[in-house]
């Protein structure tokens, strides 16, 4: 690879997430791609030895509650820690919306303790101001059958 990348890990056991047994390599990043995997290398501004740690593809949570913290922290330092890149919510009956007549008084408490002034009615106006906020990690959620 002649151009320039990013950032590379190298030495790490890679998880590629096909099934497969983890493999001794390095994984080099340009933007917001994986461009080389491997024994591959490549000049980068930024290098990082991994030797002894794994490197995984983005894990999925599929039975998150951050409904509302995702709203007030973006940045989702909690799910980004454990490695988490996307996260379905809505579980248990619950969902940020539809909030209806008794859905949204029984919710009125969330949006007071998370700070949140704008209150939605659908799913798709929640969404609308959930980007607005640019969360750091891929969402989804179920339509709460208790809403």
């Amino acid at each position: 690879m002649g151009d320039t990348i990013d950032l590379l890990l190298k030495n790490g056991f890679i998880y590629d997430g096909s099934g497969d047994a983890p493999f001794r390599g390095n994984v080099g990043i340009k933007g917001d791609r994986i461009v080389l995997s491997g024994s591959e290398t490549a000049e980068s501004e930024v290098v990082i030895d991994v030797d002894g740690l794994c490197v995984s593809p983005g894990f999925v949570d599929t039975h998150g509650h951050s409904e509302f913290n995702i709203i007030v922290a973006p940045e989702c330092e909690s799910k980004v820690l454990q490695g988490v890149a996307t996260e379905i919510n809505g579980n248990c009956g619950l969902s940020a919306g539809p909030l209806l007549n008794d859905a949204k008084i029984r919710r009125e408490a969330d949006f007071i303790e998370a700070g949140i002034p704008y209150r939605w009615n659908s799913l798709k106006e929640y969404f609308v101001y959930l980007n607005e906020r640019y969360p750091v990690i891929n969402y989804a959620t179920l339509s709460g059958q208790g809403n």
